[in-house]
């Protein structure tokens, strides 16, 4: 038993000083190791635990509430952001054959969640994750992501608030648009009239508006994307704002 008590003190000892609900339970990840121990699988216990730690603090910094919200994309942008921020390099080095054996054990993470909860997991996303990123012969990272607009960009909280406002990246989008239309919400209320899924892009607006005022920048939005903007991200607005399509069904 020494292996599995090692490994399950580090697991009790991280969800012990947490003080927020994590999207991975502590008794989901628990149980999926006892199920390794007991199938003699004690040599990956600590680095099953590795991994899933490793992809537990990935989802940390993003507003996902379930497993199922990630996107494939975003286990390539988890591989990058774990190898930049957990000094383990050799272990979380961006290669193929981490990426295979990081991945791989989401998967079989995710493999066994499913069948344990009537609600079940989405395999699917990471299924094509690990498709697209290293099921060839070579690794293949996200060079540019493909977002909707519905993704999180940013938290942050008035001054002497402890309440946090979230921004989404068509929100992002919509405060370059007013900046590139010399920061006028009558001009960007009247370019609306003329682009496709009018009606969705100004619930967004409405809803901007409503957030910048929550976070204290009603009166100079473009205080919020100082510093975050890249060239890219101007192309990546006139996009979205001017041409692309909003199902109404993805509104929130």
């Amino acid at each position: 038993m020494g292996k599995i008590t090692e490994v399950q003190k580090s697991v009790d000892a991280y969800y012990e000083n947490i003080d927020w609900e994590p999207v991975i339970e502590h008794e989901w990840v628990e149980s999926y190791l006892n199920v390794l121990y007991f199938n003699k699988h004690t040599d990956q216990l600590a680095d099953a635990w590795e991994d899933i730690h490793g992809l537990i603090l990935y989802i940390e910094r993003t507003v996902y509430t379930n497993v199922s919200e990630l996107r494939w994309w975003d286990y390539s942008v988890a591989l990058e952001w774990i190898y930049n921020h957990i000094w383990v390099p050799e272990r979380f080095e961006v290669n193929l054959e981490n990426a295979r054996r990081m991945i791989g054990r989401w998967l079989d993470f995710y493999t066994y969640l499913s069948r344990l909860h009537t609600g079940g997991v989405d395999l699917e996303p990471i299924s094509k994750a690990y498709r697209e990123i290293c099921g060839g012969e070579k690794l293949k990272l996200v060079t540019k992501i493909p977002y909707t607009g519905d993704e999180f960009w940013l938290g942050t909280a008035r001054p002497g608030s402890g309440r946090i406002i979230d921004f989404t990246m068509a929100e992002f989008w919509l405060v370059l648009t007013y900046w590139g239309l010399g920061e006028s919400w009558d001009k960007l209320d009247e370019e609306l009239k003329s682009v496709p899924s009018v009606r969705e892009k100004r619930k967004r607006l409405q809803s901007l508006r409503e957030k910048l005022q929550l976070a204290g920048y009603s009166e100079k939005p473009t205080d919020l994307v100082r510093g975050h903007v890249a060239h890219e991200d101007i192309h990546n607005a006139e996009q979205w704002f001017y041409r692309k399509r909003i199902p109404q069904s993805s509104s929130k």
